[in-house]
């Protein structure tokens, strides 16, 4: 099956919402994220949600994104985590959140 390519980000955010209810935010990287994609590109999807699952199965708490796009890249970190990757100094988590574009924040509860 072929993935329609997309152009728009905000058809693709509109498209993902209704899977990232437990995300407090996602962000897409990769050559979606700089509108360089095809109908072959995979979605790279960065999602910071709390979780108490082990790393290798957080997939299933947004396993609804794989109907919205079959060739998925997901990673899933807690805010800890992600937060900790930064203070590492993670080459890959600086390129993901200097030139990803954010498709989901959750509502501020303060």
């Amino acid at each position: 099956m072929r993935t329609a390519v997309i152009q728009d980000l905000d058809a693709l955010r509109a498209r993902l919402a209704p899977h990232l209810r437990r995300a407090i935010r996602a962000i897409v990287f990769g050559s979606v994220a700089r509108g360089e994609a095809d109908e072959w590109s995979d979605l790279d999807l960065l999602i910071v949600a709390d979780t108490a699952r082990p790393f290798l199965e957080r997939w299933r708490d947004f396993a609804g994104l794989y109907d919205v796009w079959p060739r998925l890249d997901l990673l899933v970190y807690t805010p800890e985590e992600l937060e900790n990757l930064r203070a590492e100094g993670r080459c890959f988590i600086e390129q993901v959140l200097a030139e990803g574009v954010v498709v989901h924040e959750a509502a501020s509860t303060s």
